[in-house]
């Protein structure tokens, strides 16, 4: 359950609230009281809402005003802003109180959840027939989605426990929206804390002006008249597209709180700069690391169609056409190859090994990013302890992920995607000597800058 801090004048709003929810539980609980020796009598004969029964009558009128009326107050005191829900029908409010709910921070099981929400719903359509239908009749007709024997058994005074359950089910929903807290905190202290943007927005908005760099930068080089064909360019075409793509989704899966999948992201877009600081470290030795890279990547693809060929057929028909295509690439880059480094060793360094000769920076993200999220790659057990109860053996249903590390935070995964992608910009506008550096320069300094906020 999480709450929302308000000051005391906005506060007075929601304490008459409170009065008015108080007031009805107090003649809830009078009527209550007087309710099971009522309907002792009636126990084992079949009765509904009849002058028989009149503390029941009052009891299930009154409560389902309560719910009704207090679905109205919780979403309100919740979100603050009484003109979006002023105007809502109760099917409409129990629509956002469902929204509102579901992002709460701790959830009750799902089966638990859904049967609250089934129970709000099954209250508010009660109070719809007392309305329009009164009493002892309170289905004036028919009504789509809505277990009619159920709502006439709620209104029945032998199942006033049944319906005793229903309504605090219903109650229990309503609680698990944000609480209001009242502080007394200096006068424009809220205002200023609300027009203060979170780090997380912060990031959020660094990123997409990044990519609307990266956009730009992309203009200008397709506008280049003079054209230069190198393998390392190729390899920096690639990584640049596919960084600028993976940064887009890496947002969406973070706002959607897609922790594991954000985390994959980020160690592929740490293995291209990896790869793009190995290259570039050396200008005299930039071609020769590319045609590794190039080597490695074709070389691998081509035996994993060969070595199962009979499988990619059935699912492309184009394998063998698309196959001799790359064993073309293949042959030219090995002729190039023979003709300009046919001493040297093409086999590429391990994966550490081209992280130290990318440089300092580079060699970081590899400790700080590619190493760490290994485990939830290639899912690891020690990963796994997020998603099982080692003490039954069984997985756990209600998952909170990563609170053993603060790597995993969404802030400050977002960070580090941020500055991987800024290095990525700064090989593209090297290679492609464009008149992005300085502006790249001053975003990497205060990138470095920004380090402090998360050092511990």
């Amino acid at each position: 359950m999480g709450e929302r801090k308000v000051g005391i004048k906005e506060g007075l709003n929601y304490i008459g609230a409170l009065g008015n929810e108080t007031h009805l539980k107090n003649h809830i609980a009078y009527f209550e009281k007087k309710v099971e020796k009522e309907i002792e009598p009636y126990k084992r004969i079949e009765i509904s809402i009849s002058s028989h029964c009149h503390n029941f009558s009052a009891w299930i009128r009154l409560y389902t005003e309560l719910i009704c009326n207090k679905s109205a107050w919780s979403l309100y005191r919740a979100i603050g802003d009484w003109g979006k829900i002023s105007d809502l029908s109760f099917r409409e409010l129990r629509k956002s109180i469902k929204q509102e709910v579901m992002q709460a921070k701790s959830l009750p099981t799902k089966h638990k959840l859904q049967n609250m929400i089934k129970a709000l719903h099954y209250v508010i359509e009660l109070r719809h027939s007392f309305q329009h239908g009164g009493m002892p009749n309170p289905m004036p007709r028919k009504r789509r989605k809505i277990d009619e024997m159920l709502l006439l058994k709620m209104a029945n005074p032998r199942h006033y426990k049944r319906t005793k359950i229903i309504f605090s089910c219903a109650n229990e929903l309503l609680e698990l929206l944000p609480k209001t807290v009242i502080r007394a905190y200096p006068e424009g202290y809220l205002k200023e804390k609300e027009n203060k943007k979170s780090r997380l927005d912060e990031l959020y908005e660094a990123c997409n002006k990044l990519i609307e760099l990266a956009k730009e930068m992309l203009e200008t080089c397709c506008l280049k008249k003079e054209k230069v064909k190198s393998y390392s360019r190729v390899i920096v075409s690639f990584y640049f597209r596919r960084s600028w793509e993976m940064l887009e989704s890496f947002i969406t899966l973070i706002k959607a709180g897609r922790l594991v999948d954000a985390a994959l992201l980020l160690r592929s877009l740490c293995d291209m700069a990896i790869n793009l600081g190995y290259m570039t470290a050396d200008p005299n030795r930039k071609k020769i690391r590319a045609m590794r890279l190039m080597l490695e990547g074709n070389r691998a693809q081509l035996k994993l169609i060969n070595t199962n060929l009979k499988g990619f057929k059935d699912l492309d028909s184009n394998i063998e056409a698309r196959r001799d295509e790359l064993k073309e690439d293949l042959e030219k880059i090995e002729a190039d190859w023979k003709k300009e480094y046919q001493e040297e060793n093409w086999e590429l360094p391990t994966i550490e090994q081209r992280a130290r000769k990318a440089g300092e920076v580079i060699f970081n993200y590899y400790n700080l990013v590619y190493r760490p999220y290994s485990n939830i790659e290639h899912h690891n057990i020690f990963f796994g302890q997020d998603y099982v109860d080692k003490e039954k053996c069984e997985p756990i249903e209600e998952l909170e992920k990563f609170t053993k590390s603060p790597v995993f935070r969404p802030d400050i995964t977002l960070y580090m995607f941020k500055g991987l992608f800024l290095v990525i910009l700064s090989k593209f506008n090297k290679e492609f000597q464009l008149k992005g550096g300085d502006e790249i320069k001053k975003r990497l300094e205060k990138h470095k800058e920004e380090y402090k906020l998360y050092k511990k």
